[in-house]
């Protein structure tokens, strides 16, 4: 036991000497992405460690590598060393989200509600976690707090719009959704999607396929846009085509993520069967569905 002890005290105090020099080294490989090599470096420090910032690091390295357990024991581990440090319980919260922990989550945002209540971007969280867990009412009176203060704020306005078309309040949805579009004309996009499916949920297809098209207009890389659009607007074989080329460009030089490429190859295998091109149709249906299962609580909205 004592030889454990002196050895954990002798690589404590490689830390502690010449602290800053080190802290400077790690902080740039975690901007140089170079994670594991940074674990690496970081492997004698654990959750015996009272060195706040060192253990922070590790706990954002750990969640860079997709090591969610670990990072939140790491995450946890600092905000014991310095409770004062809200911001640890912000992030952790985040995590928890992004893990579709919501209910622990809002747990957290409750708490720090609790501290901080006029912090607008922790009740901008909380309606987005309550959202999410379809609490959509509970959501809205988060969200009206943020517009009551920001009035122009086109994120918060949009989310307002989708809760309640979530409830069947279509006027209220029209209402708000015209707002975010008055709001940010330049960003959108993702509102006239929105805007696209209220008006096809009231049988206006012609409508829809307008708020699809300028939602396509505004954001060609609104994937989101596509898969609405090609349902639901009448295309001739020349605009058909011209959009096949389009989205197999994008599809190959500019999607990067698992939800993108879904929404691509779905699209795609929808205009390739309505071209009656069967095994392209098929060859991009099969390509959607393997990404489906990497999508799972995917919110189309952020």
């Amino acid at each position: 036991m004592a030889k454990k002890k002196k050895k954990a005290k002798k690589k404590n105090n490689r830390w502690s000497s010449k602290r800053a020099q080190h802290l400077q080294g790690l902080n740039k490989m975690f901007k140089n992405e170079e994670y594991q090599n940074l674990l690496e470096q970081m492997e004698e420090i654990g959750l015996d460690s009272g060195d706040e910032q060192l253990v922070l690091l590790k706990a954002q390295t750990l969640r860079k590598v997709d090591n969610l357990v670990d990072a939140m024991k790491f995450m946890h581990r600092a905000h014991q060393i310095n409770p004062e440090n809200i911001d640890t319980l912000v992030t952790t919260g985040q995590w928890l989200e992004e893990n579709n922990s919501r209910l622990q989550a809002i747990a957290i945002y409750s708490q720090l509600l609790k501290q901080r209540p006029d912090d607008l971007s922790l009740v901008l969280r909380m309606g987005g976690a309550l959202e999410r867990l379809e609490r959509f009412e509970q959501a809205i009176v988060c969200y009206k707090r943020v517009i009551e203060k920001n009035p122009n704020h086109d994120t918060t306005l949009r989310h307002t719009g989708y809760c309640y078309y979530m409830l069947g309040d279509l006027d209220m949805a029209a209402d708000y959704y015209e707002r975010a579009v008055l709001a940010n004309e330049k960003g959108s996009s993702p509102t006239w999607v929105l805007i696209g499916s209220l008006f096809t949920s009231k049988g206006d297809r012609e409508n829809a396929t307008s708020a699809l098209r300028k939602a396509i207009e505004a954001a060609e890389k609104n994937f989101f846009a596509y898969p609405s659009f090609v349902r639901t607007a009448v295309l001739d074989d020349e605009e058909r085509d011209e959009l096949i080329e389009k989205l197999e460009k994008l599809l190959a030089e500019s999607v990067k993520n698992a939800q993108d490429k879904r929404l691509c190859h779905f699209s795609l295998g929808k205009l390739y069967h309505d071209q009656k091109n069967y095994d392209k149709a098929i060859e991009h249906y099969t390509s959607g569905n393997q990404y489906r299962s990497e999508n799972i609580g995917k919110f189309p909205l952020d």
